[in-house]
């Protein structure tokens, strides 16, 4: 399965790291210097430029690993262009958020 990477700081870094034999093929972050650093550990991975250009990459599914405020808006995103989805805790800030995002990941 070819992953993704979105938020690459300490947690997307220990998410990448823990991928294996899962080949990381792009990371995105909006510090694009943690993502070059990223990248830079993941054999083959690129730096995508935002985040509809690491949803185009050829991957099969991302791992969310950004501020609480993004993960829900940012998986459904991820949903609706028809990626798995690993979504960091709490997932959302509220659960009404959550709910959300599941009601995209049941129609996906």
């Amino acid at each position: 399965m070819k992953l993704g990477i979105i938020g690459c700081g300490l947690i997307g870094t220990k998410r990448a790291r823990a991928a294996a034999p899962h080949p990381v093929v792009a990371v995105f972050d909006p510090q694009r210097d943690r993502a070059e650093k990223l990248a830079a550990e993941c054999p083959g991975a690129r730096v995508a430029n935002s985040m509809g250009d690491l949803l185009a990459a050829p991957l099969d599914a991302v791992v969310i690993a950004t501020t609480h405020d993004q993960l829900a808006p940012l998986a459904i995103q991820a949903l609706q262009a028809g990626k798995h989805v690993l979504v960091e805790k709490p997932g959302a800030r509220s659960a009404s958020e959550l709910a959300a995002v599941h009601a995209v990941a049941t129609r996906a």
